[in-house]
């Protein structure tokens, strides 16, 4: 891997309640300039709208000329706002809330 960029964000509260995505740290946009293809990894799909953000940011950023994959390790199926990551570990029906280590460390 060439490069790593990372973009953090995230589109629930402290309640576990879907609001609107916030990201907490910038990036440049030359991060992108020379970039052909990029790989966005989320840990959970679950809404999709952070994985939906973080694409179109990218889209707006390199203004489509690039290809833009996706990967999960889980990935909450029929979701409205995007569609199966091109890469993923596993699938869920999505009834269970799932927490991940790394979410107790406040961001």
């Amino acid at each position: 891997i060439p490069r790593v960029i990372n973009i953090s964000c995230k589109a629930y509260n402290k309640e576990n309640e879907l609001e609107s995505v916030t990201f907490y740290n910038g990036f440049n946009r030359n991060d992108f300039h020379h970039s052909t293809n990029i790989l966005v990894v989320d840990d959970l799909i679950d809404s999709g709208i952070t994985m939906y953000e973080v694409v179109n940011l990218i889209e707006d950023v390199t203004e489509d000329k690039c290809d833009i994959f996706t990967a999960c390790l889980y990935y909450k199926g029929n979701i409205p706002h995007c569609g199966p990551p091109d890469f993923l570990v596993t699938s869920f029906d999505g009834g269970e809330w799932l927490s991940f280590p790394w979410e107790r460390i406040n961001i």
